[in-house]
């Protein structure tokens, strides 16, 4: 019985040992696939027995295959196990991309059940994409007696090689508010932003590209609008710059299925801050053009652009009786005259004569205009005062002269009254300042010295301004018979270019003028005009740029109707550029010598724009005159230093002493004379 149940248990066991399914034995790649890119361009696959064959493993020689145009490949031991000391291991290049490797690992040892059998390790060529199988065919498997392992097969590896990464290029950021740049943007401009990104994988799309648009106002990871290869496309409908001023940079990142990562920039500047106001404004006077000059913008702005000059023309040439127009306030008002992105000096064409109010607004960049400042702006006439017939830029005498001679003397009511030839006085008394017709409502003196010194043909970019050798004429006033009286010059006409004798006649007598000999020795044409309606209300003026009285002798001549013991005369006498000189007279028509200082009232007063001051000395003195305001504040210092004894004259043109007319309104004139001083009140009216 015993023997019995031994042979049924034997029966059994073989049965469940029959049951059991047998184990498959493999050689495979691990891990599989093996997965390579741009950033892990090398990789180990272990070629492992997994056990499963008919005996342990001591020894093997295994066929290895793969497309080596995709990957490199080297073979090695393994790190660990059995086979890492492997007493034999030789790699056998049968072809490219194609070894043999035969190793045994010797000796005593019982061989593995499972574990590596070696390491592939492979590298992708550069710039691929694409897949390689790694192909195993088995020689020979043996266990540590030389005898075949049976039951063995292999699973075929997998490489995938994208070692291409996405390309990303031609990164643009462009202003789509301002056509003119696409390197500045401001607050609230529209902007674009664009690259060209490519990759070779065909599943590569707009999922994979973001853009980091935070300094423009937008999200760190924003995908494209638009993607249609190459061409991806952001819209920034409203920038908010960070910085508000400075660099802005937009970085476009594209990544690839295998983290492959490319990056491409472009940068824009942020300005949100606007110019500071234009300085250094001069508007000039030209023949049918105005010419501006300005200071150097560089330090009004970080990224200035040029300046645009607004206009705003009178519109009443030649009376300008109407109220004058206001400088255009900002760079919206009046309108455009001229643009200048570079250099200080512009010349602006302008034919139709008019006086034009310029004012000039620095802009940078993105179009941010700087306000209206105290130095801005200017004005100025196209045509040049004195140039009424032929309006050919040139002040002749054919033309031009003869017109003035004819209308000499004529009020704006009178018949023959020419407005074109009313041209003085000036703002400034400058030929090159502002008409001011209305300050006397005639064409006289103050248009003869304008005619005087524009003489001639006049250069575009302003007029020179011919500065006098110094000194202070000295007049005489004399008769030469019972009807003839003469002005003579007796010294110091270095700076007299023109003068203005006016008396008044005893009644019913008339006078004529004419040149004396000094006035007909002198190298320039002279005008000579008498206004009869006044008495004596002669201008005598040589015309010419740097034109003036040189030696000394008889200036003029009158001839009056009937005898005269005593006419006492007032002079105007004016330089080459037309301001007033003060005059020492002398002879024997002048008034006596006075016992104390004499200081008569202004003549006329009221006034405007000028009055005439007379005083006479007892004897020669330090003499100081000067004009206040109410508040007694120095408003103009009109006479300081010796003068001789006798009659003096001076004129004051209603300006402070830096050149600005003062407003109307009630001022005084104190002079001093050595221990005398007198007071006289002036009344201003415009």
């Amino acid at each position: 019985m015993k023997q019995s149940r031994n042979v049924a248990w034997l029966v059994v066991t073989v049965l469940v040992l029959m049951a059991v399914p047998a184990v498959q034995a493999q050689i495979v790649c691990n891990p599989n696939p093996l997965t390579l890119n741009e950033t892990t361009a090398s990789g180990d696959v272990a070629l492992n027995y997994a056990g499963g064959g008919s005996a342990n493993v001591a020894g093997y020689s295994l066929d290895v295959e793969w497309d080596n145009t995709v990957a490199t490949a080297t073979f090695a031991r393994p790190a660990t196990g059995a086979f890492s000391g492997a007493i034999t291991f030789f790699v056998l290049d049968i072809a490219p991309g194609h070894v043999r490797i035969d190793a045994a690992i010797g000796g005593a040892d019982p061989g593995i059940t499972a574990g590596d059998l070696c390491t592939m390790t492979l590298t992708a060529v550069a710039a691929t994409v694409g897949t390689t199988d790694i192909t195993l065919t088995i020689g020979n498997v043996r266990d540590p007696l030389n005898v075949d392992v049976t039951g063995v097969t292999v699973v075929n590896g997998l490489v995938e090689v994208d070692t291409g990464a996405p390309v990303v290029s031609a990164v643009l950021i462009a202003n789509d508010t301002l056509a003119h740049t696409d390197d500045f943007v401001k607050d609230t401009d529209a902007i674009t932003v664009t690259a060209n990104v490519t990759d070779d994988d065909p599943g590569f799309g707009a999922a994979d590209i973001s853009a980091d648009l935070t300094a423009l106002g937008g999200g760190a990871a924003v995908a494209p609008d638009t993607y249609v290869a190459p061409l991806a496309t952001w819209a920034v409908a409203s920038v908010v710059s960070t910085p508000v001023d400075g660099s802005l940079t937009v970085t476009i990142t594209a990544v690839d299925a295998n983290s492959n990562t490319s990056t491409g920039t472009d940068t824009i500047t942020a300005d949100n801050t606007a110019p500071t106001s234009l300085v250094g404004a001069v508007v000039l006077p030209g023949h049918e053009q105005l010419h501006l000059s300005w200071t150097d913008i560089a330090a009004n702005d970080t990224n200035p652009m040029g300046v645009a000059f607004r206009q705003v023309a009178w519109g009443d040439y030649p009376a300008f009786d109407t109220v004058a127009p206001t400088y255009p306030a900002d760079h919206t008002a009046g309108t455009l005259a001229i643009e200048a992105t570079n250099g200080t000096t512009v010349d602006w064409p302008m034919t139709t004569r008019d006086i034009y109010y310029v004012a000039g607004f620095v802009y940078d960049m993105v179009l941010h205009y700087s306000a209206a400042g105290v130095d801005n702006t200017g004005r100025a006439t196209n045509y040049w005062l004195g140039d009424v017939s032929g309006a050919d830029g040139e002040v002749d005498v054919i033309n031009d002269i003869t017109q003035l001679a004819n209308t000499y003397g004529l009020l704006d009511t009178d018949g023959g009254y020419d407005a074109f030839c009313d041209v003085g006085p000036t703002d400034t008394g400058s030929t090159r300042g502002i008409p001011q017709p209305n300050d006397d409502h005639m064409i006289a003196f103050e248009d003869m010295m304008v005619f005087a010194l524009n003489y001639s043909v006049v250069s575009p970019g302003g007029k020179s301004r011919a500065q006098g050798t110094g000194g202070t004429p000295n007049l005489a006033w004399s008769p030469v018979s019972e009807t003839e009286w003469a002005l003579s010059l007796t010294s110091g006409g270095g700076d007299l270019q023109g003068l203005k004798i006016r008396a008044d006649l005893p009644q019913d007598v008339t006078c004529t003028v004419a040149t004396g000999t000094l006035t007909d020795d002198q190298d320039t044409p002279a005008f000579l005009r008498n206004i009869p309606r006044h008495g004596l209300d002669a201008g005598l003026a040589l015309f010419g740029q740097e034109a003036s009285f040189a030696g000394s002798g008889e200036l003029l001549r009158v001839t009056f109707s009937e005898p005269v013991t005593e006419i006492k005369i007032n002079v105007t006498a004016r330089d080459r550029q037309n301001q007033d000189l003060a005059v020492q007279m002398s002879g024997d028509g002048a008034a006596a010598i006075p016992a104390r200082l004499e200081f008569s009232q202004n003549f006329p007063n009221p006034f405007n724009p000028q009055t005439q001051l007379s005083f006479a000395l007892p004897q020669d003195t330090w003499v100081r005159l000067v004009v206040y305001d109410v508040g007694g504040s120095r408003i103009r210092t009109l006479v300081e230093g010796l003068r001789v004894a006798g009659p003096h004259q001076v004129v004051w043109d209603g300006r402070d002493d830096a050149g600005r007319s003062v407003a109307t309104g009630n001022y005084f004139a104190l002079i001093r004379a050595g221990e005398d001083q007198e007071i006289r009140k002036m009344v201003l009216l415009k």
